[in-house]
């Protein structure tokens, strides 16, 4: 099936992280190690002075991810994708004025969204092969709407495969990852464990489901699990996927889903870089060289706590 982790991180400023393997398996046998599985959706509107509806402009991005039926995930990514790249705007009496975020799609309403389009991709999917309907996918990011951090998961069970359920998960605060796919006994105790190694409140201790999956990956503890760590991060600002890097290797390779473009494609297309600008390094098994710090931020946070 698949494995990801998706929590809120304070370690400096607040954002919420997701991390995933990116092995796709059919009855145990692997079908690649490559498989995109986390995303950043923009969600963008043609404002109503736009006569001519050629100007869409981006108001934010959300994350998702999936796991379960590959063709389901990919197919609600597309469908969120193409439904929310050219909203229109109603009827503006100050169409010069920023759109108010009370107008905003809230998280919860894409979720339902999502749920809308999976259900219908799951009740034909279902009619032929109804085992393979098992879905979870998860919405994640900052809600203009609400002015909150969300992280939204939504499943069916074997009990009711035609039907999904949505979860608006709560106490975010707290740095205990969601998680989606198989083995997640064993993958919550393996992070929990992990993090027993890290001092509270350091680099390392909130990023400990980072640390333990990437562990988990490389020492092929599921054969369901494998491949390549994804990672996103969902912020105010925006929710950017980050290429990774492995210094440990002898040729440095920043890579997505272990898909390097450049190596094989060149470092340009047209006149501009191919070469992605923005990412981070992979931890070592015990994290972090500088995992050991307590930001700044995060001190501030404690001491106001005690």
């Amino acid at each position: 099936m698949t494995a990801i982790a998706c929590w809120f991180n304070r370690e400096e400023s607040d954002s919420i992280w997701a991390v995933s393997d990116s092995r796709i398996t059919q009855q145990n046998s692997r079908l690649t190690d490559h498989c995109p599985k986390l995303f950043s959706i923009p969600v963008s509107v043609i404002r109503s002075s736009d006569v001519y509806r050629i100007h869409p402009q981006k108001i934010f991005e959300f994350g998702f991810g999936f796991a379960g039926s590959t063709m389901i995930g990919i197919n609600v990514k597309e469908m969120l994708a193409v439904s929310l790249a050219r909203l229109h705007e109603i009827a503006n009496n100050n169409p010069e004025q920023q759109i108010s975020t009370e107008a905003f799609p809230s998280l919860n309403e894409i979720a339902s969204l999502a749920k809308n389009i999976a259900e219908q991709y799951m009740s034909d999917i279902g009619q032929s092969f109804p085992q393979a309907v098992r879905i979870q996918m998860i919405i994640f990011g900052f809600c203009w709407r609400t002015q909150t951090y969300k992280i939204i998961k939504l499943n069916n069970s074997i009990e009711h495969p035609a039907n999904l359920q949505i979860e608006d998960i709560q106490n975010l605060s707290t740095g205990r990852p969601v998680l989606l796919g198989d083995n997640l006994h064993e993958l919550n105790e393996f992070i929990e464990n992990t993090r027993q190694q890290f001092t509270p409140n350091t680099i390392n201790w909130w990023r400990t489901p980072f640390i333990a999956l990437n562990n988990w990956i490389n020492q092929e503890t599921v054969n369901t699990i494998g491949g390549y760590i994804q990672m996103v991060t969902a912020h105010p600002l925006g929710t950017r996927i980050s290429f990774l890097t492995n210094l440990n290797e002898n040729i440095i390779r920043t890579s997505y889903a272990g898909i390097n473009t450049t190596e094989s494609f060149g470092p340009t297309i047209g006149g501009f870089i191919l070469m992605p600008m923005d990412g981070m390094s992979l931890p070592d098994e015990n994290g972090w060289d500088v995992g050991n710090q307590v930001t700044r931020t995060a001190a501030d946070r404690v001491a106001t706590n005690r």
